[in-house]
């Protein structure tokens, strides 16, 4: 599916450009909804007790591009090529544990769906270590 890796990034540019009220909005449409939508929720897509604690922190300065090679799908395109976007995930937290942390090499393996298999991402806009859940 051509850009779903994009979505958040477009989202929180959308606030950050006054395209979107709050922050609270860009969770709203790119966590809570979804979670809704594929009846993951409230386990997913809230921060509230008894949810999986999946947390993820931006830099909202951070200013980059979105490009193909940036992506990390087994497509050939992306509709979004050469968008400019703001903020950038510093730190995932799935479950309330750390799998990705950008320009580290960290992580825990989670124990989730993926096995816990780490692999080395590095991109254009930076690079971490990502564990597969």
């Amino acid at each position: 599916l051509p850009g779903l890796e994009c979505r958040m990034p477009l989202l929180v540019s959308g606030y950050l450009h006054g395209r979107l009220d709050s922050l609270q909005q860009v969770a709203r449409l790119g966590c809570e909804m979804p979670a809704r939508l594929y009846g993951l929720y409230p386990r997913k897509g809230v921060l509230e007790v008894g949810s999986d604690a999946d947390v993820v922190l931006w830099d909202l300065e951070a200013r980059g591009k979105i490009t193909k090679e940036a992506l990390h799908d087994e497509l050939d395109y992306t509709p979004f090529e050469g968008m400019a976007v703001r903020g950038e995930v510093r730190r995932t937290i799935l479950r309330g544990r750390t799998v990705f942390e950008r320009d580290t090499a960290c992580c825990q393996p989670c124990g989730g769906g993926g096995g816990g298999r780490s692999s080395r991402v590095t991109a254009p806009r930076g690079s971490g270590e990502y564990i597969a859940c």
